[in-house]
Formats: C-alpha cells, structure tokens, sequence
C-alpha cells in the first residue's frame, strides 16, 4: 500500500500504525463484563476475597497476589484473560461504579457476607470463636440452639449466685433487685425457666 501512488496512503499507515496503540474499547467491554461474572460467582472464594486479591494483582502482579497458591493464581490469570496489570484495575473500577455490585461494609469495615464478617459478629455475638460445625462460614448454623444455651448458662448461673447470697445471708439494694427482675423476665421471654429466682430476689431484697 505504502508503495501505490495514492496520495492517502500515508494517512493509512499512520492509522495503522496507531492501532498498535490502542487496544478495541468494546473488546475490553466485553471483557471486564466477564471478569465481573467470573468475580461474583467464583466457587472457591467470597467476592470480597476475589476483590481483595484482584487490588493486590492489580498492585504487584499476579505471581505477588497469588503467591503459592495454584488456586488463586489460576482465578487471576481467568480474570486478566491474557491481559496486562492495568486490566485488573478497569476491572475493579467498573464493579465499584456499579451500586448493585458496591462492595458493602458493615460497622466492623469488613465486607458484609465475608468471612472475616462473619467470624467478627459471630465473635461479637457469642464472645467466643465458633467451631466449624456451628458456624456460619461452613454452611447452616443452628444460631437458636447456640443463643438458647448462652441463655441457659446465664439463667443457672444466676440461681446459683441467688442461692450463695441466701446462705450467705447477704442482701441485695432495691435498685438492683429491679435489675435482676427485668433479667428474669427477659429470659422467660428467651423461653428459659428460671426456677424460683423472682421469689429468691424479693427474699434477698
């Protein structure tokens, strides 16, 4: 072409030789809609730990995110899809513009559903770390049962210290015994009998 007498074909190698330059805007399109697709619904990891390792990648580089995990570098270079570290970027540009795909966090800044949410509020709620069995990072706890048996333990455990403070002859301050009342009522609302505690409570009072 570069060799016809035309007088535009100049201007044709130019615009060939920008095409070297600029990747197709819609090819990218496409491809950070699949990287997107690909994030949500990843088998192996929470979006937010999908996210968390595509800024790392989109920082250092896949070998640095990845580490010596085969699993996470595979999800890597599945996202990047033959594409360089600025790919990872775009890609997590356009999930974060999205509203619906907004990457949520609750009061303790973890992502809302990841693990370390879960675990943190599990923790919180229980004051205790949960086994895997009960947990709800490994499927369907039984939250009932585990708040249930809280409730217990803090219904036994104040009959217990009603009954020392009787043998004791010990004696409690009216304010305080309007505490321990609500406390009972509350844990009968909870479904636990609570014994002779009220009858305790206006003895020791």
């Amino acid at each position: 072409m570069a060799g016809t007498s035309c007088t535009h074909s100049g201007e044709c190698i130019t615009m060939l030789n920008l095409t070297g330059l600029f990747s197709n805007p819609f090819s990218d399109e496409r491809a950070i809609e699949t990287a997107i697709r690909k994030l949500k619904n990843n088998p192996d990891f929470f979006a937010s730990e999908c996210i968390d390792l595509i800024e790392k990648a989109a920082d250092w580089g896949i070998a640095f995110a990845a580490g010596s995990s085969e699993k996470k570098r595979s999800f890597l270079e599945d996202i990047a899809q033959g594409k360089g570290k600025d790919f990872f970027q775009d890609v997590l540009d356009e999930y974060e513009s999205g509203s619906e795909n907004a990457d949520t966090r609750g009061r303790c800044n973890y992502p809302i559903g990841s693990s370390e949410y879960l675990t943190h509020m599990e923790r919180a709620v229980f004051h205790q770390e949960l086994s895997a069995m009960s947990s709800a990072r490994w499927g369907s706890p039984d939250y009932d049962g585990l708040l249930k048996d809280a409730l217990e333990s803090i219904a036994r455990q104040l009959e217990r210290d009603l009954e020392r403070g009787e043998r004791e002859n010990n004696y409690i301050t009216d304010e305080t015994a309007e505490i321990l009342k609500a406390a009972v009522r509350d844990l009968e609302r909870g479904g636990i009998s609570i014994g002779s505690a009220s009858d305790k409570i206006e003895k020791s009072n």
